[in-house]
């Protein structure tokens, strides 16, 4: 063992000069740490500064006393004699121990025994001492944190997971294991691939790709085969965990979601069908109308006719007879036309002959004479070569078009009204804007059943509908539709 050479206490090295003495003395009172020296009986004979502060003796009081009875609380005298004992057995001591002030306080401190040597001859101790009451109550919260974090972990039912960057399992919690049906153990032998369904292997490693070189949060939905077989579908929530610079391993949290999408998936069922009830019964009233209603008011004008040249046979011209009945054939005939539009509202053949473009060329024109009563001009932009998509996301996109400009018209007091079809990033883009006053969204939302049934609409189809309004400013509506077609080709359209 290196020995520690005695060059700073004077009552046992006289031999060494005094400006010696005070410049190592010097120097120890520098230190930010405790400094104490004993002969081999415990007296001291050296008290550095920082000895002062943390145990309140000043080096007068202490100096020619016993260093247990300075700062060794009875509890500890004990360890103390055995330390001692060791030391004087020429070994060194370092380690935690109980120590008390001048004012009978106590605190932990942390201290390095030593002997000391002149020329190979034991003549005392030298110890070095810190209090680290600061570092125990640091110890005792980090270990109270991390037994609330284990519990956490443990109890949480989201599945909580690290794997290195080949995607080998390092650690799981408990839910883990009710979801997978797999152990911690067997867990922590297998690799992500063999959780994971063949077909998301690629996913797997384009989202660890992407985690190295982009921290930002990202969600992710992938299937499982549990032990048992079954498939189930995790929403996954992953993040690199990095020490200075140097990714180490994925960490992340992911939800079994396998119940909730099957309800979303029967909700959607379950919405398709009620909207393609609701255009059935939109077509039968549509067609109930042209057919029924409406010949059988070209019935009743064309006898009105008929009425009208009998009795000028019979009555003088200037009769209000005839009047009425010309004020009777006008009304016939608004209704007449009134019906038609309520029958094309209903449901549009264009929409199903030609498609979107053609559909809404046709609805744009019909409502023209509207527009004009309201001094509100109306702009399209439509697409010449917009496909033509299955027959449920045409419809659902013509009724949200349909409801917006509708809504415009009502409510908007708008002057200039535009509607555009376009194809963007693979999706049906559709735009409405109005200049008019602008509405409440919020309050809107709540109440407003004509923008509810377009929020419904839109997810029916797989959409994403977005409403912006400010008072004021007008409103805008987008509709970002999955560009699902079909066989069809939109036929030529006779002008």
């Amino acid at each position: 063992m290196k020995k520690t050479e005695y060059i700073s206490i004077k009552p046992v090295a006289e031999q060494l000069s005094e400006e010696v003495l005070s410049l190592h003395a010097q120097l120890l009172n520098t230190i930010e740490q405790s400094v104490i020296a004993t002969d081999l009986g415990g007296i001291v004979i050296y008290w550095n500064r920082f000895a002062e502060q943390i145990y309140g003796w000043s080096a007068e009081e202490a100096i020619g006393r016993n260093v247990g009875k300075l700062i060794m609380p009875k509890t500890s005298i004990r360890q103390a004699d055995e330390i001692m004992t060791q030391l004087r057995q020429d070994k060194s001591w370092t380690g935690e121990l109980t120590v008390q002030r001048k004012d009978g306080t106590t605190f932990p401190a942390q201290i390095t025994n030593s002997p000391i040597y002149d020329k190979q001859t034991l003549i005392g101790i030298i110890g070095l001492s810190n209090d680290i009451t600061e570092r125990k109550l640091m110890e005792k919260a980090l270990r109270v944190s991390e037994s609330r974090y284990r519990s956490l972990l443990e109890n949480a039912n989201d599945i909580i997971y690290s794997h290195d960057l080949q995607g080998n399992y390092v650690a799981v919690n408990s839910a883990a294991e009710k979801v997978t049906g797999y152990s911690r153990e067997e867990l922590k032998e297998m690799n992500i691939a063999q959780l994971v369904v063949p077909e998301h292997h690629e996913l797997v490693k384009q989202i660890i790709e992407r985690k190295l070189c982009d921290p930002t949060p990202t969600v992710h939905e992938l299937d499982i085969i549990t032990k048992d077989g079954r498939r189930r579908t995790l929403e996954v929530n992953p993040r690199v965990s990095s020490i200075e610079g140097q990714p180490l391993v994925i960490e992340g949290v992911a939800r079994d979601v396998t119940e909730r999408k099957h309800l979303e998936e029967v909700r959607h069922t379950w919405a398709e069908r009620l909207e393609a009830a609701r255009e059935g019964e939109r077509r039968r009233l549509s067609l109930q109308l042209h057919d029924e209603v409406v010949q059988q008011l070209a019935v009743a004008s064309i006898k009105l006719q008929q009425l009208e040249k009998r009795l000028v046979k019979l009555l003088p011209e200037e009769n209000a007879v005839f009047a009425d009945l010309v004020m009777t054939e006008e009304l016939l005939h608004r209704n007449q036309q009134s019906l038609r539009q309520m029958a094309y509202v209903l449901h549009s053949g264009v929409l199903e002959q030609f498609g979107l473009a053609e559909a809404f060329r046709k609805f744009t024109k019909d409502i023209d004479t509207l527009l004009l009563k309201q001094s509100t001009a109306i702009s399209l932009d439509l697409s010449p070569d917009f496909p033509r998509l299955e027959s449920a996301i045409e419809n659902g996109i013509y009724r949200t078009v349909q409801e917006a400009i509708n809504n415009a018209l009502k409510h908007a007091r708008a002057k200039l009204i535009s509607l555009s079809l376009g194809i963007k990033d693979d999706l049906a883009l559709v735009i409405i804007r109005d200049d008019g006053c602008g509405f409440d969204l919020k309050k809107i939302e709540s109440s407003g059943i004509g923008v509810a049934s377009m929020y419904e609409r839109a997810e029916i189809i797989g959409a994403k509908l977005n409403i912006t309004s400010q008072k004021g400013k007008g409103t805008t509506v987008t509709l970002e539709a999955p560009l699902k077609q079909c066989g069809r080709k939109a036929q030529a359209v006779r002008h």
